[in-house]
C-alpha cells in the first residue's frame, strides 16, 4: 500500500469492510457533490498544481467523499471537500515546497498587461497578483479561500480547521497586511476593475466591502478550464461510483487521514 506522510493511499488494512449497500440516494447524493462543487475543489487544485495533476487529486478528493458519505453535513460540503483537498495537496509531490509553487504561479500568471497596448485593469490586475504573491503564505491563503473561491468565513474557518472567531482575528489581520503591501506598491481599486464583478458582488462592496476585497476579487482568474463536465470529468465520476465503499470509523475531524483508492 502506498503512503503520503499522513494520509493512506489504497484499501484500508485491518477490518475494513466492503459497504454493498451502495443506494440509488447515495449515488445521487455524490453525483449533485461532484455537480455543484467540483470545479470549486478544481479550480483550488489547479491554482496549486496544475492541470493533470489537478484532475487526479479531485478524483482523490471524491473517492474520498465517496466512502465517507455519511459523515458529511448536509449543508456543509463545500467545507468538507476543500479540506480534504486542501490536505491532499499539501501532501502532494508537487506541493513539497511548500506555497512556493503557487506564489510562483502568481508571480507568472499570464496577463494581458503583456500586451503591446496594455489595458489598464489588466495592470493593475497584474500589480495586485503580485502584490498577493508578497505576502505571507498563511496571510495569502485566507484571504484567497474568503475572496477567490467564495467561501465563507465559517467555511474557511473548517477547511483551516480553527474557529470562525480565529478565522476572522486572521482575516483582519491578513487585511491589513495586504494594504500595506498596496500603499507601498501604489496598487488602489480602479473603477473599470468592478466591471469584472458580479451585480450582487458590486452591491456587497458598496454596502460593507473593503479595498482588499475589491482589489483580490478583481484579480481572480476570469476564465478557468472546466473539468467535470468534460468526458474526462464524466468518466471519473463513473468510475468513482463503480468504487466498492469502505466502512471506516468516523474521524475526529473532516480531513482526518483521508483514504483513497489506487490512481483511476
Amino acid at each position: 500500500m502506498n503512503r503520503r506522510q499522513g494520509i493512506a493511499v489504497g484499501p484500508q488494512s485491518g477490518g475494513s469492510v466492503p459497504d454493498v449497500s451502495r443506494t440509488a440516494s447515495d449515488r445521487q447524493r455524490l453525483t449533485g457533490l461532484f455537480r455543484r462543487h467540483g470545479e470549486a475543489v478544481f479550480a483550488y487544485a489547479s491554482d496549486r498544481l496544475g492541470g493533470e495533476d489537478a484532475q487526479n487529486l479531485l478524483a482523490e478528493v471524491f473517492v474520498v467523499a465517496w466512502r465517507r458519505l455519511a459523515i458529511i453535513k448536509e449543508g456543509r460540503e463545500l467545507a468538507w471537500l476543500f479540506n480534504i483537498t486542501r490536505q491532499l495537496v499539501m501532501q502532494h509531490p508537487r506541493n513539497q515546497a511548500g506555497e512556493a509553487t503557487f506564489q510562483g504561479k502568481l508571480y507568472s500568471r499570464p496577463d494581458s498587461s503583456q500586451a503591446v497596448c496594455p489595458d489598464p485593469a489588466a495592470s493593475n490586475r497584474a500589480e495586485v497578483l503580485a502584490a498577493l504573491a508578497a505576502l505571507r503564505a498563511a496571510d495569502r491563503e485566507v484571504l484567497l479561500l474568503r475572496y477567490w473561491y467564495d467561501l465563507s468565513a465559517g467555511e474557511s474557518a473548517k477547511v483551516l480547521e480553527c474557529n470562525t472567531v480565529t478565522f476572522t482575528v486572521r482575516l483582519h489581520r491578513a487585511h491589513r497586511r495586504f494594504e500595506v503591501v498596496c500603499r507601498d506598491r501604489s496598487i488602489e481599486p480602479r473603477p473599470s476593475q468592478a466591471e469584472s464583478l458580479t451585480a450582487h458582488e458590486r452591491a456587497s462592496l458598496k454596502r460593507h466591502g473593503s479595498p482588499t476585497e475589491e482589489l483580490v476579487k478583481s484579480a481572480r482568474p476570469s476564465a478557468r478550464v472546466q473539468f467535470t463536465t468534460t468526458p474526462h470529468g464524466e468518466r471519473t465520476l463513473a468510475r468513482i461510483l463503480d468504487m466498492p465503499r469502505q466502512s471506516h470509523r468516523a474521524p475526529r475531524g473532516s480531513g482526518a487521514a483521508p483514504k483513497r483508492s489506487s490512481t483511476l
